[in-house]
């Protein structure tokens, strides 16, 4: 019997595999940007079989990369999804959010204080039935460890700008359904309207020239002009962020059915938050408290409202950055191949 072939490293046996490696080496050395919509320059979405996903993996030595970009697997859909790091608008709403439970969390006995964790960015494989297999992180996620010593997931948060709502939802129906710990899964959607699109995506060289921008180091919040409270952010007649608006859903698990859906608060305009500190949910919801109080999580919009316009402008700065970057990498290296 021959000796089994072995990919060399860096490499794979299967084809497909091979072609999604590259796909993700084209799109993470951002080959070719300024020929991608938004979603496709900051988020990467992948067919793979559980088992070509453990074997890419394995070839990119991801679970050893602490600096591979944010990703999750779902099995139920065979979709890896990769995504760059999250703009200061969606990371306003996490700090915003986590705020809330750190506040609470300060209130407790020591005892109770310690048994909750709130974490972010941690990859979470903890999924049954037709979940099996699925690795996500959460943007947040708050931990409750038991009385056995056993930490538990038991509530999630999910933000989407350039991720759809249909995403947040497939996410929370993952939580719920497929983790029988998750009490309950917040989805924030943030809507850009009108969706970017690059302003100078479609200019000629000459063009482009013509507009006369000036060294991307030299670009800032301060070169941005906010048309309204939340946008748009503009500069040169250009709109680089649109108008920022949003909603959020609680989601729970039905008692009989076991499935996911939302709660009887229904769907919040986050506008509606403004000048409020709201509260859809107490710690009592995820776990046992001898100690007296309503204990409720109150989430201060007002300190996400307080910063929006000025992250709004650093989004719109990086936008632009980014262009400016992209535009004199492509005017370098006229090459098909070139990889800034």
């Amino acid at each position: 019997m021959g000796e089994e072939e072995v990919a060399p490293i860096g490499h794979s046996n299967s084809t497909h595999v091979e072609k999604c490696i590259q796909k993700f080496n084209d799109w993470h050395g951002r080959k070719n940007p300024l020929g991608l919509c938004e979603d496709e320059q900051d988020r990467l979405a992948m067919s793979l079989s559980i088992s070509d996903f453990l074997e890419m993996k394995k070839v990119l030595k991801i679970d050893e990369d602490e600096k591979f970009p944010r990703y999750c697997y779902d099995v139920s859909s065979a979709t890896l999804t990769i995504q760059r790091m999250p703009s200061p608008i969606h990371e306003q709403v996490v700090s915003t959010v986590a705020d809330g439970f750190s506040t609470l969390r300060k209130s407790l006995p020591t005892n109770y204080r310690r048994s909750i964790q709130i974490v972010t960015n941690q990859v979470f494989d903890e999924f049954d039935g037709r979940h099996d297999g699925t690795e996500k992180t959460p943007d947040t996620a708050v931990k409750i460890t038991d009385a056995a010593g056993m930490p538990h997931v038991r509530f999630i948060l999910e933000v989407g700008l350039s991720e759809s709502y249909e995403m947040l939802v497939r996410d929370a129906r993952t939580w719920l359904e497929g983790n029988n710990h998750v009490t309950l899964v917040m989805l924030v959607k943030l809507e850009e309207n009108p969706p970017y699109v690059c302003p100078v995506k479609d200019l000629t060289d000459e063009e482009f020239e013509h507009l006369k921008f000036p060294d991307r180091k030299s670009i800032n919040v301060k070169t941005f002009t906010l048309e309204g409270d939340y946008g748009p952010a503009t500069y040169m007649g250009l709109a680089w962020v649109g108008e920022i608006s949003g909603f959020l859903e609680v989601w729970e698990r039905d008692k009989i059915s076991g499935m996911a859906q939302i709660t009887a608060a229904g769907r919040i305009n986050l506008f509606d938050l403004l000048n409020t500190q709201s509260s859809l949910f107490t710690l009592r919801d995820f776990m046992e408290l001898p100690v007296e109080g309503d204990h409720k999580v109150l989430i201060n919009w007002d300190d996400y409202f307080s910063n929006l316009g000025i992250n709004i402008c650093e989004l719109a700065a990086y936008r632009c950055r980014r262009m400016l970057k992209d535009r004199a990498g492509r005017a370098d290296i006229r090459d098909a191949d070139y990889e800034p």
